[in-house]
């Protein structure tokens, strides 16, 4: 059996599922291997999507604190790079992620203080509210400057 060979039995077989898979659900063009589906299945669709948006926005960490962060590189065929944040401090790349790692450590500690209940709270309080976010900025600042402290006291 030759290569040729197996490429056409698959592309049988394809077919077929193709025209199984038509007659079972929506209308498939097996010559362009187009697939209609209804207008409800696209509005349910597009919902999903925007729901699934709507939950990751409430989710998002407050601007201020990308500073602090690491991030890697997500790009399709990247090599992974990690990047940090113009606040993290470190001589390598594992002293950077040790005090990424902690300055998350004394976001969190913030972010517990406030008890909030919902996912909604927590998106008002650090995204919506300017004001209210501030505050917990400055909350967090007073934290980092200690550990900022500690860690020169031990290099001098």
């Amino acid at each position: 059996m030759n290569i040729s060979d197996v490429s056409q039995s698959y592309r049988v077989q394809a077919t077929t599922m193709l025209r199984e898979y038509s007659t079972s659900t929506s209308r498939v063009d097996t010559a362009t291997n187009e697939i209609n589906i209804s207008n409800a299945a696209r509005e349910a669709a597009n919902n999903d999507k925007t729901s699934a948006l709507d939950d990751l926005k409430l989710h998002q960490v407050a601007p201020w604190m990308a500073d602090y962060m690491m991030s890697v590189s997500t790009e399709l065929g990247g090599k992974g790079g990690v990047e940090f944040g113009s606040r993290v401090v470190g001589n390598s790349d594992y002293e950077k992620n040790q005090y990424a790692g902690l300055a998350q450590k004394e976001y969190q500690a913030v972010l517990e203080e406030e008890n909030f209940n919902t996912i909604e709270e927590y998106n008002n309080a650090l995204i919506v509210d300017k004001d209210y976010s501030v505050k917990l900025q400055e909350r967090f600042m007073e934290r980092m400057t200690e550990i900022n402290q500690q860690l020169y006291s031990k290099l001098g």
